[in-house]
């Protein structure tokens, strides 16, 4: 496809562009989750199990061991750490934070060409900027300095890195922030990767690909939390279920606490749903994500629901989970128009799969409401515009094509076979009246 690419006398010698810097065998960290460069292609996904992932430069491998653990294709090569290492083209090719600790210009090019003849796909280019500079002794030295541990860092300032990288290649690259840009071979993925659109609750909330490490060490700092710290870890908690959002402290002063542990809010709330579960938090997501909808649905019959009718936590979780609060009231309208249509109302109750289903109608009992889909919901909640507070009402019928809403209040009502029907209210949106009837033994 790229003809020369991958003759190995291109790769020859293997080792002198990264080995003749400073010792930079210390400027390798050692990580306990993903670098940025590999956080930020997993989470946009341009870097997925189906495409082969090589760290060119890879210091002690923590991204490669990550992603092999997760099942991915990954393979790196260090001069120092890595040596042995076969250096071997990929779909995706990490230069991370390797330009800035080569004191040669030259060689540093070199480098960025070597990575880019590596390249199928997209090559991912990372380094250190001035904002990065910390207040370490610095000596000057080429077009950078030398640290107090001996080793070397260039600092690339503004637009630096993107205008290096355009003139080294001769390819335009597509920044990411001004330490970091991304070069595309593949003119399709590179149009899906401008396309994308983050999914609030992605984004926010879900693990998606974690490291393992990461993943271990932050275990172990959660249940401390819970241990030590209970009602913090409960206060969290109880926000998460409510809002599907990862509080800050202007949510809750708590969140400042667990800083003490080494976590931050979002990740405890990620070690809080792993503990939860997937498949129970995206239940626990679709039911916040109906009662958002319904309380705006509800909110028309007062007068149009404005942004400023809710607090910051309820504001903040209509734009995660919908995009805006412009966005959620257009859903909620949407979801209101289908409680009048009679063709919705039937084939909803058909398909709902709970309670008791006859011709005419669908029976709930009150433990029912909250699993009811939305439309559903909002048919019952209805009722309350005509009757009030439903919370005491044993049974709801909803009339399937009447437009009709009937309330059954039992005694002993738990006690099937002993129950005794004691009031039944009828409500017909339709024509906006009510009837109350009573019955004795």
């Amino acid at each position: 496809m790229f003809p020369g690419y991958f003759r190995r006398d291109t790769l020859r010698p293997p080792q002198y562009i990264l080995v003749r810097m400073h010792p930079s065998a210390r400027t390798a960290i050692s990580r306990d989750g993903f670098s940025r460069p590999v956080r930020h292609m997993l989470d946009r996904g341009l870097l997925t199990r189906d495409r082969s992932f090589f760290d060119y430069g890879c210091g002690r491998g923590d991204d490669v061991s990550g992603l092999r653990a997760l099942d991915f294709d990954a393979d790196g090569w260090d001069p120092n750490h890595r040596p042995e290492a076969q250096r071997r083209g990929a779909d995706i090719v990490n230069l991370g934070y390797v330009l800035n600790v080569i004191d040669n210009p030259a060689e540093r090019a070199t480098a960025l060409r070597e990575a880019w003849n590596l390249t199928l796909a997209v090559l991912a280019v990372r380094v250190l900027t001035t904002a990065d500079r910390t207040a370490d002794a610095l000596t000057p030295w080429r077009d950078g300095f030398r640290t107090s541990r001996g080793t070397f860092q260039k600092y690339f300032d503004g637009d630096e890195l993107m205008a290096f990288v355009d003139r080294t290649l001769g390819v335009p690259c597509v920044p990411v922030d001004p330490a970091h840009v991304l070069v595309f071979r593949d003119a399709q993925l590179e149009q899906a990767y401008l396309d994308f659109e983050p999914d609030g609750n992605h984004g926010l909330l879900s693990r998606g690909f974690e490291h393992p490490d990461r993943i271990a060490k932050r275990r172990v700092e959660f249940e401390r939390v819970r241990a030590e710290r209970p009602e913090t870890a409960a206060g969290i908690a109880r926000h998460l279920l409510r809002f599907g959002t990862v509080p800050d402290e202007e949510d809750m002063q708590e969140v400042s606490a667990i800083a003490e542990y080494g976590l931050r809010a979002r990740e405890f709330c990620a070690a809080l749903i792993a503990s939860i579960g997937e498949d129970a938090w995206q239940t626990q997501l679709q039911r916040i994500h109906t009662r958002l909808l319904k309380s705006l649905a509800l909110a028309h019959f007062r007068r149009t629901p404005k942004a400023s009718d809710f607090d910051s936590r309820t504001k903040r979780a209509f734009r995660v989970h919908f995009g805006s609060f412009h966005e959620a009231v257009k859903l909620s309208l949407q979801e209101l128009h289908k409680v009048g249509q009679p063709d919705v109302i039937e084939t909803v109750c058909a398909q709902y799969g709970g309670g008791m289903l006859d011709e005419q109608a669908l029976y709930v009992v009150q433990d029912d409401r909250p699993r009811l889909p939305l439309v559903l919901q909002l048919y019952v909640e209805l009722g309350r515009l005509f009757y009030g507070e439903l919370d005491d009402v044993d049974q709801f019928k909803i009339h399937k094509r009447s437009g009709k809403l009937t309330l059954l209040f039992y005694e002993n009502f738990e006690e099937r076979g002993t129950e005794q029907l004691q009031q039944r209210v009828k409500i017909d949106f339709r024509t906006r009246r009510m009837w109350v009837f009573g019955y004795d033994r």
